[in-house]
C-alpha cells in the first residue's frame, strides 16, 4: 500500500497535478540528502573513470559524420579533426586549421562534413563542388571566390590505421533546454523513486516518503543535467 501511494505521488509531481503539503522533517531530510549525494558521486566516478573504455576500430567506423575528434599519430602530438569516413584500412578527416583558410570557409566545410561527407571523397576522385559563401572544393584544392586557400590534401587528410595510436571524441556541450527536460523527467526515475523507497522505510506515514522523493528527484535531476550538458573526452580507439 505504501509503495502504491509513493508511486502515485511521483506520477502526480511529474504531471504537476498534485500539491505538495508534507511537513519538513529535518533529520529525515539530512539522511536522504547524504544517501542521494553519495549515490550520485559513486555513479559519476564509475562513468568518468571507474571502468576501462572500450576501444576498437568498429566504433570509429560508426562515428557520426562531422564529429569532432582528437587523433594521435605515431611520433606526433594530438590534433583536432572532424570525422569524414573510415574503413578497414584507415581514416579520412577534415582539417580546418590551414593558415590561409578563412573562418567562414571553415564553417562551410564543417557543415559539409556533417551533412554531405561523401563530397570530399568525390572531390578526391575529380569532382568539383560549389558551396555556400563562394567556397569551392575540387581536385585542384579549396577556393574562396577565385582565390586558392589550400590544397585538397591539406584539408581532407588520410591516416592509415597502422599510424594511428589513439582516437578520442572531443569534449562537447549539449543543448541546455533539452538537457533540462531530460534532467527533470529522468530525475523522477533515477532519484525520485529511490527517494520514495528510502523515505518510506524511514517513516511510517507519507511525509518522509514525499520528502525523500523531492530530495532524490532534485539530486537525480542535477546529476543527469550535468551529465547531459557536458560530455567529457572519451576514448574511441586505442591501438593494441
Amino acid at each position: 500500500m505504501k509503495l502504491r501511494l509513493s508511486l502515485t505521488m511521483i506520477g502526480c509531481l511529474v504531471g504537476s497535478a498534485c500539491p505538495v503539503t508534507a511537513q519538513e522533517q529535518t533529520e529525515t531530510a539530512g539522511l536522504l540528502t547524504r544517501v542521494m549525494t553519495r549515490e550520485a558521486v559513486r555513479l559519476a566516478a564509475v562513468q568518468s573513470g571507474g571502468t576501462p573504455a572500450e576501444s576498437n576500430w568498429s566504433r570509429v567506423r560508426t562515428l557520426a559524420s562531422g564529429t569532432e575528434i582528437i587523433v594521435t599519430l605515431k611520433d606526433s602530438p594530438p590534433v583536432i579533426r572532424y570525422f569524414v569516413a573510415a574503413d578497414g584500412s584507415g581514416l579520412s578527416v577534415l582539417n580546418v586549421g590551414a593558415p590561409a583558410l578563412p573562418g567562414a570557409a571553415s564553417d562551410v566545410l564543417r557543415d559539409v562534413a556533417s551533412t554531405h561527407p561523401e563530397s570530399f571523397q568525390a572531390a578526391k576522385k575529380g569532382r568539383a563542388f560549389v558551396l555556400e559563401k563562394n567556397v569551392r572544393v575540387g581536385p585542384a584544392g579549396v577556393f574562396v571566390a577565385d582565390r586558392k586557400v589550400a590544397d585538397l590534401a591539406q584539408v581532407v587528410e588520410q591516416y592509415g590505421r597502422p599510424d594511428i595510436i589513439e582516437i578520442k571524441a572531443a569534449m562537447a556541450e549539449s543543448n541546455p533546454v533539452g538537457c533540462a527536460f531530460a534532467g527533470y523527467y529522468g530525475g523522477a526515475v533515477v532519484g525520485g523513486l529511490p527517494g520514495v523507497l528510502i523515505g518510506g522505510a524511514v517513516g511510517r506515514d507519507t511525509g518522509p516518503a514525499l520528502l525523500g522523493m523531492m530530495v532524490g528527484w532534485s539530486t537525480g535531476a542535477v546529476y543527469l543535467y550535468r551529465k547531459c550538458r557536458h560530455k567529457p573526452e572519451r576514448v574511441i580507439y586505442l591501438a593494441p
